[in-house]
């Protein structure tokens, strides 16, 4: 776990990790949220509906950019004050993923950061973009 301070951030400071989503952590993800849309949780379902197989909830994908901040970038100094996410690709069971994510603006005056981020998937495909505020001790 990295454990920046405010001081020790710069413009373009960038952090990544890898990620496989598998079926336990959609079937966790389906008990925490009750969300069970069979797109979610059934692969037969999810392929009569056109898709090649079960999708990954969205929340579930973006609730990796919590780890994102308060492990690697800046770590755990920081808290997660806000965040826009924008969803333009599935993620499905069993796909690897890229978490990325950059910072792109630094607020002396509120000891903050915003942080550019996204997810892809292993063709390189960006499945979620996010903009995310942190303030940091």
């Amino acid at each position: 776990m990295n454990c920046f301070g405010f001081d020790d951030l710069f413009i373009g400071m960038s952090a990544q990790f890898k990620r496989k989503i598998d079926g336990e952590m959609i079937n966790g993800f389906t008990q925490i949220s009750g969300d069970s849309n069979p797109l979610h949780i059934d692969s037969d379902y999810a392929r009569r509906s056109g898709f090649k197989d079960q999708i990954a909830h969205g929340m579930l994908c973006s609730s990796l950019f919590s780890e994102l901040v308060g492990v690697h970038l800046p770590g755990e100094n920081c808290l997660l004050t806000d965040i826009s996410v924008v969803f333009s690709k599935p993620v499905f069971i069993d796909d690897e993923v890229m978490v990325d994510g950059s910072i792109v603006q630094l607020s002396p005056a509120f000891k903050s950061a915003k942080i550019d981020a996204t997810i892809t998937n292993k063709n390189s495909e960006v499945c979620i973009r996010a903009k995310i505020g942190v303030v940091v001790r």
